[in-house]
């Protein structure tokens, strides 16, 4: 069956319609890891590490605190500042007590096999090209969050995440590469090939992380 001129431009113009409106629907349902949080023995203090708290920070780790500590250059919003009030939990800034708290962990993949074993550890954002994965990998730079970022080509998308200013992006390959890599870069952006990391290691790849989680980055990698 030969197509005519017309129908060929009436197919095509459907087929990039469909693929517009997946990209639409598909670009990735970001969920973020909860932060965690460091708690006092009794309970009564809790401190988080989060750059800007808002209400949905606060969400599910107050508890019974009676104080919650952030770091002194960490944004509390009013809304956030009228819950604690409320609740009568007193805000502290510490910045020791703040940095022993864990970051927020974001997992992001793209053009990556071997995601299961990482969504059993949390959700993992799902993108369907690399410009989306870094755009996201942005903003979580900017709300003070390190990046996990599941791909088979981690190079690569060092090179493209490493334009954006926010982003200081490493590739590893392995938990001795992640101890060496990161007290010199103080990366917020990690990329690494799911497969190059065991299920079982994977607790101890994020706990890794967390270690260096308070090195200063090189100011040499922080100029705009």
């Amino acid at each position: 069956m030969q197509l005519s001129p017309e129908q060929i431009d009436r197919i095509v113009r459907l087929v990039v319609q469909q693929v517009r409106a997946l990209e639409k629907s598909s670009a990735a349902t970001t969920v973020q890891l909860a932060p965690s949080v460091e708690i006092s023995t009794d309970g009564s203090e809790v401190a988080l590490a989060d750059r800007i708290v808002t209400i949905e920070t606060l969400e599910g780790k107050i508890g019974g605190a009676k104080s919650l500590v952030v770091s002194p250059q960490a944004i509390v919003t009013p809304a956030a500042r009228d819950a604690l009030r409320d609740r009568g939990v007193k805000l502290l800034r510490d910045s020791e007590a703040a940095k022993r708290a864990k970051k927020p962990v974001e997992v992001l993949a793209f053009n990556a096999n071997g995601v299961t074993s990482w969504r059993e550890r949390g959700p993992v954002g799902v993108f369907i090209d690399l410009t989306s994965t870094v755009k996201q990998a942005a903003l979580a730079a900017k709300q003070d969050k390190i990046v996990i970022l599941l791909t088979e080509s981690p190079e690569a998308a060092c090179c493209a995440a490493n334009r954006d200013a926010e982003i200081r992006a490493a590739s590893v390959d392995s938990i001795d590469a992640l101890n060496r890599v990161l007290p010199q870069t103080a990366a917020n952006v990690i990329a690494v090939d799911p497969g190059k990391i065991a299920r079982e290691k994977i607790a101890e790849f994020i706990e890794t992380i967390h270690l260096h989680q308070t090195v200063a980055a090189p100011a040499a990698l922080t100029q705009k």
